[in-house]
C-alpha cells in the first residue's frame, strides 16, 4: 500500500538581520507512503487538546534512514499535492518493519510560499 512518492524536510528559521526570519527547506529523503485521513472520533479528540492531527503517513521502516531517531529534524512532508506539518513519529508496534507519521495538513504544497529549498 507505500504507492505515493513523499517527500520528506527539515524547516528551519534562520535570522535576515532585520528582526524576521527567513525560512528554508532541506530534503532529507524521498520515499515511499501510505497516506490516510484520519477519523473523525479521533480528529475531535485530538483537537481537544490542541494537537491537530489530520492525516496518517506510513514508511517503510529504513535503519538510517527513515527510523524514529534517524528523523528528529523532520518538520513536513510534501505528497501528492498537499503538505503536512509532522506532529509525531512513531515506530509501529515497535517491530521495525513501518514508520507512522502522525500529520496536520497544512497547505497546497504546489502554493507559492516564502520558503528557499535546497
Amino acid at each position: 500500500e507505500l504507492n505515493r512518492r513523499a517527500q520528506l524536510y527539515s524547516v528551519s528559521n534562520e535570522p535576515t538581520g532585520k528582526m524576521s526570519l527567513a525560512r528554508s527547506r532541506d530534503l532529507i529523503v524521498e520515499v515511499w507512503a501510505k497516506v490516510e485521513v484520519i477519523g473523525g472520533t479521533y480528529y475531535w479528540e485530538m483537537a481537544q487538546i490542541e494537537e491537530k492531527v489530520t492525516h496518517r503517513i506510513w514508511l517503510r521502516y529504513v535503519p538510517r534512514v527513515t527510523r524514529p531517531r534517524d528523523l528528529t529534524h523532520l518538520s513536513e512532508v510534501d505528497c501528492d499535492g498537499a503538505r503536512y506539518r509532522v506532529r509525531r513519529i512513531t515506530d509501529v508496534n515497535n517491530e521495525h518493519r513501518f514508520v507512522m507519521l502522525e500529520c496536520e495538513e497544512v497547505s497546497d504544497a504546489t502554493a507559492k510560499s516564502s520558503y528557499s529549498v535546497r
